[in-house]
């Protein structure tokens, strides 16, 4: 018999010999009387092997094919095993599940231990019957009283008494589960992996024993005791080193046993297999255009990694986490399922809001740590870890369940470190709202690089557009640049209708079909769009005129809403540099009267709003920063109790004011660039850096001058 194609792990399984111990206690219907054991004391492992060998042939004569192993008889021996019969192919493959779970006969033995408990699960509700019954035929010995009751304390003492639960458990039930525990005898306790213990009793219960799956391994030790003698030299070849064996149905298994040779049951289960997901998962970041920050950051790691799995870098000297953040929608999770894709490496996704769909405070700690622990044991992976805000800080003025938000946290940070010490692991995390994150979690060492994912630019949607449309290089240009607003799952969408739309006319998809779908998500009010362009062009003069450093973009959203996305230059560490700070904050309001005549509340409503942040800014001045009124004394206070203070009140509105007037003065000297570069990002509703530079530099004066009179003449009328 050939078996140099099998490993070792396949030739020489850790439970092969109690899996032969068990077989040798199968008996046929038929058979007028057992043949028993042979006794195997004092025997060395040669006269045992000659002895079971003999064995063997005498039960392979009786038709109750099985084999007879001692403690220390060399594992290959199951490979030598003639066929079994008078087992179903479930019940067989129960009996190897068993042994893989159990493993040696001493931990059979110690189920049989004074007051010993023990609680296995991994069968399902159709399975624990013919578990049970396995168990008591041909795992526990024959000379001990076994009592089999499904829920009952039992009047009289026996070596051993099995119970099983259903998949649901009445209140009425729990106490008699309790009153199990009150007896001395020893208890074997199976129930479903859809039973849920009640949490005091699920913590007071040993950790229990989990039922081994079908793998590889049991398939091929299956398809030998079903068709022995075989060549096992191919038949490994014909199934999947990974795969998810235990999703095989009884019936499909059993189905893929009927075939006639174990080559085809070995191909009959392989097509029983689950298929694997075939919904894209991103492209890979080659595909992906644009260059930007967080598609770099990307690109880096992932190039890192491959230098680290080639032995050119040291695991220290990654850049091993990454903390994505953004408004929804913007592609956080796109970005990281292509660094997965790109590096070639396991992806493992995970959130905050599937670990806390697990139930209480204990199940939800356990989905997390189970997260983390698949991606070390996965190992080189990616970790992404989505809607981390979720965990909150433990700084929170909401005092609300700040224990278990303590909790939730700890162990978050418990398990970062340790998957930060095991190699391997990049840990990628996205949140809509980084300020509401612990500052533990946010600290180097936990994640390293914090990057902000915009929505995308025209190249990027550009990108997005040909990886699903089959167009010209131009009309993927043209129709980006309608698209520039969208979010990457806005756009998807978009293209996901017009396609609908022409299938529903049987006809291909067509130019005109995604022109419809991204204009109709267009603003249709140009004064809306004329406000937004001012405002926003008043932030990124404002920036680089005080040299705070440059606007790497600003673009007006589907909502009409705007975005500047400030490169700074400079720290902010001085009273003067958060003046010039909160003049650039609140130049979006001074460009709107300047231009307008009056201001709009598009600087305000949000927590991330301009005047938001400005005013934390001023009451940081004058609490935190001891630069203010408080002098010297540092103020952790809520903000809205802090300007309760009429004091700090009144010279938190001052410093507003003054920044204000201050960006009032700037822009007027500014007035004709603000209107030149306000109309050009009406027109193409995204500007770039280099665009933004050769607008607002001194010389963009000279251009603008010959269209000055004549733009006069409309008094700055909303862009159509």
């Amino acid at each position: 018999m050939t078996q140099t194609s099998l490993a070792p792990s396949l030739t020489n399984p850790s439970w092969a010999a109690l899996a032969l111990r068990a077989l040798a206690q199968t008996q046929s219907p038929d058979s007028v009387a057992p043949i028993s054991p042979p006794d195997l004391t004092g025997l060395d492992p040669e006269d045992q092997a000659a002895l079971i060998g003999d064995h063997l042939d005498a039960l392979d004569t009786e038709q109750r094919a099985t084999s007879a192993p001692a403690t220390n008889i060399d594992a290959r021996s199951l490979w030598d095993a003639p066929k079994v019969a008078g087992l179903r192919p479930t019940e067989l493959a129960l009996i190897l599940r068993l042994a893989a779970t159990f493993e040696t006969q001493g931990r059979i033995d110690a189920l049989f231990e004074p007051g010993a408990v023990t609680l296995m699960t991994g069968a399902s509700r159709s399975e624990l019957a013919d578990a049970t019954t396995v168990l008591k035929d041909h795992f526990l010995p024959a000379d001990r009283e076994i009592a089999l009751h499904p829920l009952k304390r039992l009047k009289q003492h026996k070596d051993l008494s099995i119970h099983t639960l259903g998949e649901m458990l009445r209140s009425d039930i729990i106490p008699e589960i309790e009153e199990l525990f009150e007896g001395s005898e020893p208890l074997l306790i199976l129930m479903p992996d859809e039973t849920a213990l009640p949490d005091a009793l699920a913590e007071a219960l040993p950790a229990p024993l989990k039922l081994a799956p079908l793998s590889r391994q049991i398939i091929l030790a299956l398809l030998h005791l079903t068709y022995a003698p075989l060549d096992l030299a191919n038949l490994p070849a014909l199934l999947p080193s990974e795969a998810e064996f235990d999703a095989i149905g009884a019936a499909a298994l059993s189905f893929a046993l009927r075939a006639p040779n174990a080559e085809d049951a070995a191909r009959r289960i392989t097509r029983a297999l689950p298929k694997p997901a075939t919904s894209p998962q991103g492209p890979a970041l080659a595909d992906m255009t644009g260059d930007g920050e967080a598609l770099i950051a990307a690109r880096r790691i992932v190039d890192d990694l491959a230098l680290w799995q080639s032995g050119e870098v040291a695991w220290t000297d990654l850049t091993r986490s990454l903390l994505l953040f953004g408004p929804p929608g913007t592609g956080k999770t796109y970005l990281a399922r292509a660094m997965g894709n790109s590096a070639d490496v396991n992806f493992v996704s995970a959130s905050f809001g599937e670990w806390q769909a697990e139930g209480h405070l204990g199940k939800m700690l356990a989905a997390m740590r189970a997260s983390f622990e698949e991606a070390r044991n996965a190992a080189p992976s990616v970790l992404f870890v989505d809607e981390i805000d979720a965990a909150g800080s433990r700084w929170a003025p909401d005092r609300h369940n700040r224990e278990y938000r303590r909790q939730v946290i700890n162990t978050f940070l418990a398990e970062i470190d340790a998957t930060a010490r095991a190699e391997g692991v990049v840990i990628v995390g996205a949140t809509n709202d980084r300020n509401a994150l612990d500052p533990a979690i946010l600290r180097p060492g936990r994640f390293d690089l914090h990057v902000a994912v915009p929505l995308p630019d025209a190249a990027t949607l550009t990108g997005v557009l040909r990886a699903h449309v089959d167009l010209s290089d131009d009309q993927l240009r043209s129709l980006a640049q309608a698209a520039v607003g969208m979010s990457a799952a806005d756009l998807d969408a978009a293209i996901r209708a017009a396609k609908s739309s022409a299938r529903a006319e049987k006809r291909l998809l067509e130019l005109h079909d995604l022109r419809r779908q991204i204009g109709g998500l267009q603003q249709s009010d140009p004064a809306v769009i004329w406000r937004t362009a001012i405002h926003e062009i008043g932030h990124a003069i404002a920036f680089t005129q005080l040299g705070l450093g440059t606007i790497s973009r600003v673009l007006i959203r589907r909502d009409g809403g705007g975005e500047a996305h400030p490169k700074p230059a400079r720290a902010i560490q001085t009273l003067s540099d958060i003046e010039d700070e909160l003049t650039f904050l609140l130049a979006g309001r001074a460009a709107e009267r300047l231009m307008l005549g009056e201001v709009s509340a598009g600087a305000g409503g949000s927590a991330e709003s301009d005047l938001a942040l400005a005013t934390r800014r001023c009451i940081d001045i004058e609490t935190r920063f001891g630069l203010g009124h408080h002098g010297h004394v540092w103020l952790d206070g809520i903000d809205e109790v802090t300007l309760r203070n009429p004091h700090v009140y009144a010279k938190v509105r001052k410093r507003l004011e003054t920044a204000e007037r201050r960006a009032d003065a700037l822009l007027e000297a500014q007035r004709d660039r603000l209107e030149a570069a306000a109309r050009e990002l009406c027109e193409r509703r995204e500007l770039g850096e280099q665009e933004l530079a050769r607008l607002l530099s001194p010389n963009s004066d000279r251009r603008s001058q010959s269209s000055r009179s004549e733009r006069r003449t409309n008094e700055i009328a909303p862009f159509a």
